[in-house]
């Protein structure tokens, strides 16, 4: 367990969840300088608090212990992710495991994200202690951005658009991918 780069991880992820070092210390019961010193790598948490701590920070404890959380590890968990999207009724589903997906007698079939790309990248502001996702796609009945989902390594946040609303969503800070479905050009991702 290197202390420098544990430090590292855990200053980061306290910051991710809008966490002050005072606030991560009355969650854990320890003092903000006994984070502090953590973060700074001259201590490191001791064995009874790795599992809290991990809670805290939304990771596990394998993560702190490397002191390393890469995109294969993070995501890892959500890798078998699916969204369908009715055609009749824009019913959205997302699964996690095999099987048939049906809705009004149809089988529908998994989405294939592409990668978000010029126009079809966007916006992501800071805010408040959350991101702010905009876009200047139009939001016509015909032809608008249907959904806008969050996928982190252990959660899915997925918000409804409707058409003739201005797009504007809001998602606590975290690390993972951002989709977004538009209902003439299908599914889009990008890291976040």
């Amino acid at each position: 367990m290197d202390s420098t780069k544990t430090g590292n991880l855990i200053s980061r992820l306290r910051k991710e969840k809008c966490l002050t070092q005072k606030q991560l210390g009355e969650i854990l019961n320890v003092t903000d300088k006994t984070v502090s010193k953590w973060e700074r790598g001259q201590s490191l948490p001791g064995v009874d608090i790795l599992t809290p701590l991990a809670k805290a920070l939304g990771t596990t404890t394998d993560i702190l212990l490397s002191g390393e959380m890469n995109e294969s590890v993070s995501m890892s968990g959500m890798r078998r992710l699916k969204f369908y999207v009715c055609p009749d009724c824009g019913n959205i589903f997302t699964s996690m495991n095999e099987g048939d997906i049906y809705c009004h007698a149809k089988k529908l079939e998994p989405l294939k994200a592409k990668n978000a790309q010029g126009d079809d990248i966007l916006g992501i502001e800071k805010i408040d202690g959350e991101y702010l996702i905009t876009s200047s796609h139009e939001m016509v009945k015909e032809h608008y951005i249907s959904f806008v989902a969050l996928v982190s390594y252990d959660s899915i946040i997925l918000t409804k658009c409707y058409p003739e609303w201005h797009m504007n969503v809001r998602f606590p800070i975290k690390r993972g991918q951002l989709y977004h479905y538009c209902t003439e050009h299908g599914l889009f991702v990008q890291k976040i």
